[in-house]
């Protein structure tokens, strides 16, 4: 496959994940960061599909799509980021799970820990829970790092 500038395989494009979510780590209140975050850790599904389709029981993307969502509901986080920012909209999401995206201005900065009102990137859910978006990043690099650990 040779459809993107310097990545050619499923290990190019985990390789670029990794290094995405550790600059986005350093900066855990850049929005743009966050978004490519998003996007690059829920197309993982595409690669990874893509290059084991032949041993993985998923007929399809969307069955494995849907498999990881259930096994990381972080990664759903990280879908819905993907769409509405690449569409303006969930409307072509069946189950969409987050409701809206902000910057919360805390009290304190990002480097106190979580204890205090720090400033953070948030998501409201659909059920009005609140998520820390870089929480949310970090579950979503371990669920595929355990993921990839079990396949090898």
């Amino acid at each position: 496959m040779h459809y993107s500038f310097g990545t050619n395989s499923f290990t190019d494009y985990w390789d670029s994940v990794q290094r995405k979510v550790a600059v986005f780590l350093t900066d855990p209140l850049n929005e743009e960061l966050a978004v490519e975050c998003a996007g690059k850790l829920w197309h993982l599904c595409d690669w990874y599909y893509e290059e084991y389709k032949n041993n993985l029981p998923y007929k399809q993307l969307s069955d494995l799509q849907g498999y990881v969502g259930s096994e990381c509901p972080s990664l759903r986080v990280m879908r819905d980021i993907c769409n509405g920012s690449k569409h303006a909209s969930l409307d072509k999401t069946r189950t969409p799970v987050i409701r809206k995206t902000q910057v919360h201005q805390g009290a304190f900065s990002s480097g106190f820990s979580r204890g205090f009102d720090i400033s953070m990137l948030e998501v409201e859910l659909v059920d009005g829970s609140i998520v820390d978006f870089d929480n949310a990043v970090k579950l979503s690099i371990d669920y595929w790092t355990g993921k990839l650990s079990l396949n090898k």
